[in-house]
């Protein structure tokens, strides 16, 4: 969900070998025609984009689930993942990945780069009072316990300074 340029197209690929394929799902269409150029340039053949929203998904179901910098953009971002765990087989995993303030003292100039960009790209926050990073935060919790509600075998860490949160779990059998 949210496959952007398709940067993760790569990896995404490796995983699933030359058998498997790779479904990369964005809203943007200029996001999309970047995404396909690259599986195009890379001649890619089990790689496809797909325009769609994330809280209606446009695939069926799936082995595994990748979501990219999208959960905070959810209005119900926590409805969003409990529609996602029940697309993937049992067994296949679902993970997140968004950004938000680090913990790590050594990037305080990161966290004011972080409010900063994020205080100017995000819809309606630019002259309020309200935290659009605060809420960018609330938004990643609520997407991570509806994850860790319904999966097993969860994982959590912190990529990037701390900047990027990564939650994974197991879709139960």
């Amino acid at each position: 969900m949210g496959c952007g340029t398709g940067a993760n197209f790569p990896c995404l690929r490796e995983r699933v070998g030359p058998e498997g394929r790779v479904v990369g799902v964005d809203l943007v269409p200029a996001m999309l025609k970047q995404a396909r150029a690259r599986s195009d340039r890379a001649g890619w053949e089990n790689v496809h984009v797909v325009r769609g929203d994330a809280t209606r998904p446009p695939v069926g179901s799936v082995d595994a689930l990748l979501s990219t910098f999208v959960v905070g953009m959810l209005d119900q971002p926590d409805a969003a993942v409990r529609e996602w765990v029940t697309q993937v087989e049992p067994g296949g995993r679902v993970t997140l990945l968004n950004a938000t303030r680090s913990d790590r003292p050594a990037a305080l100039p990161l966290n004011f780069a972080l409010r900063l960009f994020v205080r100017l790209t995000a819809p309606g926050y630019r002259l309020g009072r309200d935290s659009p990073t605060a809420e960018l935060e609330r938004r990643w919790d609520l997407a991570r316990d509806a994850l860790f509600e319904g999966t097993r075998d969860q994982h959590a860490e912190r990529l990037g300074w701390g900047l990027v949160p990564l939650a994974s779990g197991r879709v139960p059998p």
